[in-house]
């Protein structure tokens, strides 16, 4: 299956995932659930800015043949969607925002998720997954 143009107000699904073949209905709606919740911290961050806040997703969906070629990357990321043996859902996107400086979106999103949340300067986005330690931390 390809990626349907699937849009919510601000997102498309090929901006969560990143693949060009086909994929399975699975990842079509963890895709849509990570659609939403991007919108949802994109509402959150325009309601508590009072101003249009916009954000760019820098990774979304990732398949463990792409993410196993990213150095450092790590073999149970969150990038590679999946549900646990407890059914879990367990999904992840690297954002950034031309709005906000990565300081105050790490500290927003942080406010926001309940989950693992870390600032990545090097690369400029910051990593946001509704699963994980509720915790945050910078890698340089």
């Amino acid at each position: 299956m390809k990626i349907p143009n699937i849009r919510s107000r601000n997102f498309s699904l090929d901006e969560v995932i990143h693949y060009q073949g086909e994929i399975t209905q699975e990842v079509l709606l963890y895709g849509m659930y990570r659609m939403g919740r991007l919108q949802a911290i994109r509402d959150y961050l325009c309601l508590k800015h009072d101003r249009d806040i916009r954000l760019k997703v820098h990774s979304g969906w990732r398949s463990e043949w792409y993410n196993s070629s990213l150095p450092g990357a790590s073999d149970e990321s969150y990038h590679i969607w999946r549900i646990t043996e407890k059914g879990l859902l367990i999904t992840a996107s690297d954002i950034s925002s031309p709005d906000l400086n990565l300081d105050q979106l790490m500290e927003d999103v942080a406010a926001f998720t309940k989950g693992e949340t870390y600032q990545h300067k090097r690369f400029g986005f910051v990593h946001e997954a509704d699963f994980g330690r509720d915790e945050e931390w910078i890698v340089y």
